[in-house]
C-alpha cells in the first residue's frame, strides 16, 4: 500500500483550491470568523428596534421627570435602522468574500445557486404574505424589502467583482467605487 503525505502548506493549498461544490466549505477554521454572526444578529435586532420593536419608553415614561424624559428622548434616536443595515451589509460582504479571498477562482453557478436559494425562500414567503395582506401592510412590507434587493444585486455582481478584484486589485475597485459614489452624491444631492 502506498501512503501519501502532504506538508501542512500543501494541505492548506489543496483545501483552498478544492472546489466549493465538492465540500471545501467543510474547513470551518478557514471559512468562519467567530463572533460575526453575533454582530449580524445585533445589527438585525437594531433594525427591528428602529421599526418599532423597541421598548416604548416615550409612552411608559410620559409622566416621569426630567431623567425619564431624557431616557425617552434618547431611546427615540438611539436605534438607527439605516446605520444598522449598513453594518449588516459590510459584515455580509465580508462573509461572502472571506471564503474566496485567497482563491484564484470561484464556481459562479454553485455560488449563485447557494446565494439565491438562501435568500429566495424567505423572499418568496414574504411576497406571499404581502400579497395576502391589506394594502397598508403590503406597502409597508414592500418598503422594507429594499435591503433584500440590494443583497440580490450584490450576489449577482459578486462573481464579476471577484474577477475584477483578481485582475485589478481590491484597492483599485474600492477607489473606483468610492469615486462613483462621490459623483452620484454630488450630482443627485437633491
Amino acid at each position: 500500500m502506498v501512503e501519501a503525505t502532504l506538508t501542512r502548506s500543501e494541505a492548506a493549498d489543496a483545501m483552498r483550491n478544492f472546489p466549493e461544490s465538492h465540500g471545501a466549505n467543510l474547513a470551518p477554521a478557514t471559512r468562519h470568523v467567530r463572533g460575526l454572526d453575533s454582530l449580524r444578529f445585533i445589527a438585525a435586532l437594531w433594525v427591528a428596534f428602529s421599526h418599532g420593536a423597541a421598548i416604548p419608553f416615550k409612552l411608559l415614561l410620559v409622566n416621569g421627570g426630567q431623567v425619564a424624559h431624557a431616557v425617552a428622548d434618547l431611546s427615540g434616536v438611539l436605534f438607527n435602522g439605516v446605520a444598522a443595515v449598513s453594518v449588516f451589509f459590510v459584515i455580509s460582504g465580508f462573509c461572502i468574500h472571506f471564503p474566496s479571498a485567497r482563491a484564484d477562482r470561484i464556481h459562479t453557478r454553485v455560488f449563485l445557486i447557494r446565494r439565491y436559494t438562501r435568500i429566495g425562500g424567505p423572499l418568496i414567503a414574504t411576497w406571499v404574505i404581502i400579497a395576502c395582506s391589506p394594502a397598508r401592510v403590503a406597502s409597508a412590507g414592500q418598503a422594507v424589502l429594499w435591503s433584500v434587493y440590494c443583497e440580490l444585486i450584490y450576489y449577482s455582481l459578486y462573481p464579476l467583482l471577484f474577477k475584477l478584484f483578481l485582475s485589478l486589485g481590491i484597492e483599485t475597485i474600492l477607489a473606483a467605487a468610492t469615486l462613483v459614489s462621490v459623483l452620484l452624491i454630488a450630482t443627485g444631492w437633491h
